[in-house]
């Protein structure tokens, strides 16, 4: 595996920081990322992109984030870009020890980490290998979920009790209780919508709107099922706000140092998602063919306004966010099934396709390699429709050999060698 060098400017500009990365040994972490399989036999994916149309939508986002985090479906998780940084400064830090329950590939954050916090932006296959690591960290908590199901399923079906003395049932309190009974736990309840032929696991990645994002996922073996994008039935009019800046009292340095990263980080992300919805239909359309872009379906919900509740600031139980993460959430749910079915559907139509050639008049395999056999079988099909295109008793004998003519004649201009008829008049 060639090494790769990524280089990154701090934010002054002025020191430049070499990280190299060797899948050949230099990096521990990097071979077994790279090597890595995300579908198996047993487990696969569905994974969809999913992008908003104007940085206005950025809203939508955040809250479909908010939804699939509170595991309201069993089957789907979602790698969005705030919070795994998140995840990755406290997983890269050195203070806190790595024990059994740390992701696989956990080291890649203690090389992310440091460009995070110095505010760098990370190199694009950086950025990859990391959404894979956290894809496989979603992998890896369904297949212990998968595994503790069976497991407690297993448990039920001997009886669930150790064999041997057990304590009694306490006597029943009339009138009901809110009490627990001792071993007594509260199922959640999903809202089990998947599929019985989808995936294993549906995976959302939200956040990141890098314009050449998607094919260097597929460079990894991160291949996308669809892309969506997000936008929103009304976008209103921004407020005019008139200030008396006069009166204003003046902003220390800090204030406004972080107005301007403020406004800077905006401009960068409108500039990027302007970029990424621009160059996506190019990425697809000049993929070479057998490439798994041509595979990926692109689709569009719409965010409507009703869904918006008012005061969302105001939200301090988080009822109103989850209710608004929720409606978006049920969109992109039922937008993944569909285009697992849709390609369920072509690639049964493909396998019991029957491509069955049909000839162009006088054509045959001989005929495109070179002259054919006087004594082949000419083809009838140009004379017969001339011929039935005219009542019986209208077709004298001069002009039944004029057909003959002209059926000759259309053979040799095909490169046939003429082979003549005898006419029904003869």
């Amino acid at each position: 595996m060639e090494s790769v060098d990524y280089h990154l400017y701090t934010t002054n500009k002025q020191q430049v920081t070499n990280f190299k990365f060797n899948g050949g040994g230099g990096n521990k972490w990097e071979a077994g990322l790279l090597a890595a399989p995300i579908d198996e036999e047993g487990w696969t994916s569905s994974i969809t992109l999913v992008a908003g149309n104007k940085h206005e939508d950025k809203v939508h986002i955040d809250m479909l984030s908010h939804a699939v985090r509170s595991e309201a479906r069993k089957l789907f998780g979602i790698v969005h870009k705030d919070s795994l940084f998140e995840e990755v400064k406290d997983l890269g830090n050195p203070k806190n020890k790595k024990g059994k329950d740390s992701p696989p590939h956990a080291d890649i954050c203690e090389t992310v980490r440091p460009i995070i916090e110095n505010g760098d932006e990370l190199p694009l296959p950086l950025l990859c290998r990391l959404i894979k690591f956290k894809i496989l960290w979603l992998k890896q908590i369904d297949s212990q979920r998968i595994a503790n199901e069976k497991k407690a399923a297993a448990d039920k079906e001997k009886g669930g009790a150790a064999k041997g003395w057990q304590t009694p049932e306490p006597p029943s309190i009339k009138g009901g209780t809110k009490l627990k009974k001792r071993g007594d736990e509260e199922e959640k309840i999903y809202i089990d919508d998947e599929p019985l032929d989808g995936a294993s696991f549906y995976i959302i990645i939200a956040g990141f709107n890098h314009p050449h994002l998607i094919n260097q996922l597929a460079s990894i073996g991160i291949y996308l099922d669809s892309v969506i994008k997000v936008k929103s039935d009304v976008y209103p009019e921004p407020p005019v706000v008139q200030i008396d800046e006069e009166n204003l009292p003046p902003k220390d340095e800090k204030t406004l140092a972080l107005e301007e990263e403020q406004r800077v980080k905006k401009e960068k992300e409108v500039s990027e998602l302007s970029s990424f919805w621009r160059d996506y239909p190019l990425l697809t359309g000049s993929a070479p063919e057998g490439s798994s872009l041509h595979d990926m379906a692109y689709e569009e919900i719409t965010v409507k306004s009703e869904w918006i509740p008012e005061n969302l600031e105001d939200d301090k139980d988080g009822e109103k966010k989850l209710y608004y993460g929720m409606q978006v959430y049920e969109e992109v749910a039922v937008k993944a099934y569909d285009v697992l079915d849709l390609k369920r559907q072509h690639k049964n139509f493909l396998k019991n396709l029957n491509l069955i050639h049909v000839p162009v008049m006088g054509e045959t395999e001989t005929a495109r390699d070179g002259p054919a056999d006087p004594t082949a079988d000419v083809d009838m099909r140009y004379y017969r429709d001339m011929m039935n295109a005219i009542p019986q008793e209208l077709k004298p004998q001069s002009w039944v050999r004029s057909l003959h003519l002209k059926s000759n004649l259309n053979l040799e201009l095909m490169g046939w060698t003429t082979v003549y008829v005898n006419t029904l008049a003869a």
